[in-house]
């Protein structure tokens, strides 16, 4: 019987894994009269979103949407 010698560690085989990962963003959606929502636009800030949402309500309450 042979024994093999052990590799070194860079010669070994990798080996791989998988795991979740879960990305964070702020959707803006507009809010539709029938209780329905439509896709606006995708910020990787909180504060962004909350901004750009802001000045889209404020212009459709003034009816220049």
């Amino acid at each position: 019987m042979v024994k093999r010698k052990p590799k070194s560690k860079n010669q070994r085989q990798a080996r791989y894994t998988w795991r979740p990962v879960v990305e964070l963003h702020w959707v803006v959606v507009r809010l539709n009269e029938d209780g329905s929502e439509s896709f606006y636009s995708r910020y990787e800030t909180e504060e962004e979103a909350k901004t750009t949402a802001a000045t889209r309500d404020k212009v459709a309450r003034e009816g220049r949407e």
